[in-house]
């Protein structure tokens, strides 16, 4: 218990939190024994793993929150929203809550880079710095630099305040309004700072389910990431795992390549021919028989396909078109197979969730003409900000001939919920829709897309199965395993993104977290972890002990690290997979300095007070020192119970 005679606040009255702070970290827990006193708050990420700012702003006379927050829900900001100031309140609360507002924003427009930012920035001080209150001064927190620069986080709040200021004068409910603060995120921020974004739209959706499952996580360049420490850890990049052979990768990426392999492993492949010339691509396609599809051997995203290829004059003209799209110059003649692609999602051996990938259409309602539906879809869409938006919908030649092949026309007013399709199939370019058919899949076909994704060596794959009837096995109809893909899209659309989650239970065990236990004090310190080291041993744990010069691996033998330093060595053996549990001991005050290098650990014992300055031996550090660090590593103690 602490007794102070009286608690810091402003000259508002507000209680001053780094005051407080100050008083417990100066306060000499380690005179005082025992179990830590009072109940214990809500863990949330260390300050020590986050990067203070400060900046001077000056708020608008009269923000207008109320459409700052309309603004905030469009963009798609989830933060919480905090209480609105009332009227005539003071100006620090109006001033606080505007920059509070304009911190969400920076919050979500880091992640509009693809920078893993999950925590909100934390608001720590905010004073007027004249005496007519027009500037003011504050401190606020960020997520570290492992994850953004602190020149980045800079620039991105700047760019924030200035889109802050604009939609407050714009309406959210205007178009032209809506447009123009659209274009300004899109010129200041997207732009600039979208050429640094990783590849791939997976990471950031996967990362963010991990913080919500209190999975640790931490850069390893190049937009890979671990997930987890130790031997429980697991590295990925967008949907792919370190599970995944790059053999399958190259097969993947070769669509020639890929059904050869299936047909020799006796999946239903498609039945396709390799061509170089248009004169081969003829005869392919009669040897076949019409109609046919024609594509680029090594192109995604449905780049270059031609569907319902029904003469010689179409084969060659989209012999012409695949050719032009395939860096390799490789075109293949495929016979036309009946029915719908179907996206199965396998993951850890087992079915995921799996789609009908419909192409881009409209869903009647029974009372409005198909091109009014149109219209109103693409209503719908203007209005979201463009990284959200779908590709337009339009009444172009392509939509009207098929509408044709439907038997329909634009005035037409289809049934309630009959899906009307205005392209042939689905691709990046003309977007489409998705029907979750997961629990709707014959066992059969779950069964093939598994055995496809386990014979291209991948521990995560995206199975594109073209069937006329997915509840109906594969060999009764026709049915084919069209692809098999690597980094297959993951929680790109509301259906995919509820079963992130369920991904990540599968690939990371136990939460990704190994045990972590701290002791705090001289060479008693070292000793008494050195047992509990021994005892873990003999459990059959992986367990490694270490201080900042020190460390002994699971083997009872020197762990070579060449690294110096506590921070350096627990970040270095966190790396490591035959680490399965660590015991450190923490002897200087290096961890002042460097921060600690966890977001928290299971238990922290404090041995004595016996701590030296980092590089220091000869000189002790002083009572006030050891209280800092000892308050520190109390607060890094998840558990609650540190003695």
């Amino acid at each position: 218990m602490i007794w102070v005679d009286r608690i810091p606040r402003s000259e508002q009255g507000k209680v001053q939190r780094e005051a407080v702070e100050a008083v417990l970290e100066r306060h000499d827990w380690a005179h005082e024994g025992g179990r830590a006193q009072g109940a214990r708050r809500h863990w949330s990420r260390p300050r020590q793993l986050q990067t203070r700012f400060e900046i001077e702003f000056a708020p608008p006379i009269a923000p207008a929150t109320n459409r700052l927050g309309a603004w905030m829900a469009l963009l798609g900001e989830d933060a919480p929203l905090g209480t609105r100031p009332s009227e005539g309140c003071e100006d620090a609360d109006t001033a606080r809550y505007w920059l509070q507002q304009v911190l969400r924003l920076a919050r979500l427009f880091l992640q509009l880079v693809r920078v893993p930012v999950f925590d909100a920035f934390e608001l720590i001080d905010c004073a007027p710095v004249d005496e007519h209150r027009r500037r003011w001064r504050a401190a606020f927190l960020c997520a570290g630099p492992e994850f953004v620069s602190a020149t980045a986080c800079m620039e991105v709040v700047g760019i924030a305040f200035r889109i802050a200021q604009l939609a407050q004068g714009a309406d959210p409910g205007s178009p032209q309004d809506r447009e123009r603060v659209f274009v300004a995120i899109g010129d200041e921020l997207l732009q600039p700072h979208g050429k640094r974004m990783p590849a791939g739209k997976s990471t950031l959706e996967v990362l963010r389910a991990a913080y919500r499952l209190d999975i640790p996580f931490r850069p390893l360049g190049r937009g890979v990431y671990q997930l987890g420490w130790g031997s429980r850890a697991r590295r990925i990049e967008r949907s792919t795992t370190d599970g995944d052979s790059v053999f399958g990768m190259r097969w993947t990426h070769d669509k020639w390549m890929a059904s050869e392999l299936l047909r020799a492993a006796g999946l239903p492949a498609p039945v396709n021919r390799l061509v170089m010339t248009a004169e081969e691509a003829r005869a392919a396609a009669r040897s076949l028989g019409y109609p046919v599809v024609v594509k680029p051997v090594d192109r995604d995203r449905g780049e270059g396909v031609s569907v319902d290829v029904g003469d010689d004059e179409g084969v060659a003209r989209a012999y012409t078109t695949a050719r032009e799209c395939s860096p390799g110059k490789r075109v293949l003649v495929e016979r036309q197979a009946p029915g719908v692609c179907h996206r199965i999602f396998v993951a850890a051996g087992r079915l995921l969730y799996a789609v009908r990938r419909l192409p881009a259409g409209v869903y009647g309602n029974g009372r409005t003409s198909i091109g009014g539906l149109v219209d109103a879809e693409c209503a719908r869409r203007m209005g979201l900000p463009p990284w959200k938006r779908a590709p337009l919908c339009a009444l172009d030649d392509s939509a009207l001939e098929m509408l044709a092949r439907q038997g329909l026309g634009p005035e037409d007013v289809p049934g309630a919920g009959r899906f009307v399709a205005l392209r042939r199939i689905e691709t990046t370019a003309s977007g489409g829709v998705d029907e979750e058919v997961t629990h709707a899949l014959h066992p059969e076909n779950v069964r093939a897309a598994i055995a496809a994704a386990r014979l291209f060596g991948l521990e995560v794959a995206g199975v594109d199965m073209i069937s006329p009837d997915i509840t109906a096995p594969w060999h009764a109809n026709g049915a084919i395993l069209n692809e098999v893909n690597f980094a297959p899209l993951l929680g790109g659309g509301e259906i995919s993104r509820r079963y992130v989650e369920e991904y990540l239970f599968r690939l990371v065990d136990g939460r990704g977290r190994i045990p972590v236990e701290v002791f705090v004090g001289g060479a008693a310190a070292w000793e008494a972890a050195a047992a509990r080291w021994r005892t873990l041993l003999q459990a059959g744990m992986a367990a490694v002990l270490s201080s900042d010069v020190r460390t002994l691996g699971g083997d009872g033998q020197p762990f070579g690290l060449a690294v110096d330093g506590l921070h350096a060595r627990v970040r270095a053996l966190t790396l490591r997979a035959e680490v399965g549990a660590l015991v450190l001991v923490v002897q200087t005050l290096e961890l002042l300095r460097t921060g600690i290098p966890l977001d928290r650990v299971d238990r922290v014992v404090v041995i004595d007070g016996d701590i030296r300055t980092a590089g220091s031996p000869a000189r002790q550090a002083a009572d006030a020192e050891v209280a800092g660090l000892i308050a520190l590593c109390r607060a890094w103690d998840a558990s609650g119970t540190a003695s």
